[in-house]
C-alpha cells in the first residue's frame, strides 16, 4: 500500500509540475509578482512535495485501514480529517515556517510593543514575540500570521508589509489576523472541514462500491481505487465550493470588523485594502458568479466600503477568549 501511494503521488507531482511552473513562476514573473529565480522556485516546489509525502502517505494508509475496518469508513475518515486539520493548523506552521522563511526579531521596538499591547488587549496574552519573515526573497506579498505553541506563540510579519505600508496600515493587517486568532476561527474551519468532507467521502464510497469488480478494482479496500477516491473527492469539493467559500467570506468579514473595532482606524484599513488589491493585481469588482465560486475573501470593493462606512462603537475586549 505504501509503495503504491508513493508512486501515485509521484505521478500526480509530475502532472502538477508544469502547471505549477506556469502559474507560480512564469505568470508571476510576467506580472512582477515573484522575485524568485528558477532554482529557488524549484527548491521550494520540492520542499512542498516532500512535506506532502510526509503527510499524505500515512494519511492514505490510515484511510485504507478504516475502509478495511468499517463500512462507515467515510464518516470516521471525515471526523479524523477534521481533527488532523486542527492539529496541523496548530503545529505545522511551527514546523513549516522555518523550512521556507528566515525569521529575525522585528527591530522596530516601538511598533513591536504597540502590536503586543494590542494583542494583549484583544485577549491574546500568550503572544510574546514579533518576528520578521523574508517574503521579499520570494514575492512582493504583504501579510502577517501567527505561529508557535503555548507560550511560544509568535506574531510573524512579512518584511514587505513593514517596508511597503505605513505603521497605521500594518496595525490594521495584524488586527485582522488577531480577529481570526481571538474568534477561534481555526475551530470553525475544522468544523466546516468535517461537515463538507462527509458528503465528499460518502459519494466516494458509493463510487467505490460501483467500481468494485471494474477497472481492476478488486474490492473497496483495494489501493487501486485510490485514484477514483481522489477524482470523486475533487469533483464534489468543486461543487461544494460556493458553500465553503461563502462561509469563508463570512469569517473574513468578521475578522475585518474585528480589525475595525480593535485598530479604530477605518481610513488606514480602507487604504490597506486598496493597496493590497493593487499589489496582487486582483479584480476588485469580480462578476458575482466568480465571487460565489472562487473568492474565499470578500472582494476589495466590499472590504473598502465596510471600512469607509464603519461607525465606531465602544467594545470591551477584556473578556475576549483565546483560540
Amino acid at each position: 500500500m505504501t509503495v503504491y501511494v508513493v508512486i501515485f503521488l509521484a505521478f500526480l507531482f509530475a502532472l502538477e509540475l508544469p502547471v505549477a511552473w506556469y502559474e507560480g513562476y512564469r505568470i508571476d514573473h510576467e506580472f512582477g509578482l515573484s522575485h524568485q529565480n528558477f532554482k529557488a522556485w524549484t527548491i521550494d516546489f520540492f520542499k512542498a512535495a516532500l512535506l506532502s509525502y510526509v503527510v499524505i502517505v500515512p494519511l492514505s494508509v490510515g484511510l485504507y485501514l478504516l475502509i478495511q475496518l468499517s463500512s462507515f469508513w467515510w464518516l470516521w475518515a471525515s471526523l479524523a480529517y477534521a481533527i488532523l486539520e486542527l492539529v496541523a493548523s496548530t503545529i505545522l506552521p511551527f514546523i513549516v515556517v522555518p523550512m521556507f522563511y528566515k525569521l529575525k526579531p522585528y527591530s522596530d521596538t516601538i511598533q513591536r510593543d504597540q502590536l503586543l499591547r494590542m494583542a494583549k488587549k484583544a485577549g491574546a496574552k500568550n503572544i510574546q514575540r514579533v518576528m520578521l519573515a523574508n517574503e521579499s526573497a520570494r514575492s512582493g506579498k504583504a501579510n502577517a500570521f501567527f505561529t508557535g505553541l503555548g507560550g511560544t506563540r509568535t506574531m510573524v510579519l512579512f518584511d514587505n508589509l513593514v517596508t511597503g505600508f505605513t505603521p497605521r496600515e500594518v496595525i490594521t493587517v495584524v488586527a485582522h489576523e488577531l480577529g481570526h486568532y481571538v474568534n477561534g476561527d481555526i475551530w470553525r474551519e475544522a468544523g466546516l472541514t468535517a461537515l463538507l468532507t462527509v458528503p465528499e467521502l460518502f459519494i466516494a464510497n458509493l463510487a467505490l462500491q460501483w467500481a468494485t469488480g471494474r477497472f481492476g478494482i478488486l474490492s473497496q479496500a483495494d489501493p487501486t481505487g485510490l485514484p477514483l477516491i481522489v477524482i470523486v473527492v475533487s469533483l464534489v469539493s468543486f461543487l461544494l465550493m460556493p458553500i465553503s467559500n461563502g462561509i469563508s467570506r463570512i469569517i473574513e468579514r468578521k475578522a475585518d470588523e474585528f480589525s475595525l473595532r480593535m485598530a479604530e482606524d477605518p481610513q488606514a484599513q480602507a487604504s490597506t485594502e486598496r493597496r493590497l488589491a493593487d499589489m496582487n493585481l486582483s479584480d476588485d469588482r469580480p462578476h458575482w458568479l466568480i465571487e460565489l465560486l472562487f473568492y474565499t475573501h470578500p472582494p476589495a470593493w466590499k472590504r473598502i466600503k465596510l471600512a469607509e462606512d464603519w461607525k465606531p462603537a465602544t467594545v470591551d475586549f477584556g473578556n475576549a477568549k483565546q483560540s
